[in-house]
């Protein structure tokens, strides 16, 4: 029988997740790893016109929780604020209640 397709060991796949903002997600990735405890990150919405803030959201959280990081975000009208989830940032953390159904 003849070879159609190429063949490649398991170890040559790069596993993992790479969205159309991946350059975004790994820069704000970096930073993270070292923001003190206590504070925040601050992304301008301005510099990210082509990614909504739910989306932004959600790579974050994707990258964070696949590197088994706890972070915690926060967004107003023009910044997207994100920290890592401690003890000491409790406080900050809004408690959000949802409506039984």
């Amino acid at each position: 029988m003849e070879k159609r397709f190429e063949r490649v060991t398991l170890g040559e796949l790069r596993q993992g997740r790479r969205g159309k903002h991946a350059e975004l997600i790994t820069r704000i990735l970096e930073e993270l790893a070292s923001l003190p405890d206590g504070e925040a990150l601050k992304v301008p919405l301005s510099e990210v016109k082509e990614i909504s803030v739910a989306k932004l959201r959600s790579a974050v959280t994707r990258a964070t929780f696949s590197r088994g990081l706890k972070i915690a975000t926060y967004s107003d009208d023009a910044n997207f604020y994100l920290w890592k989830r401690t003890r000491k940032t409790a406080p900050f953390e809004r408690n959000v209640s949802r409506a039984q159904e």
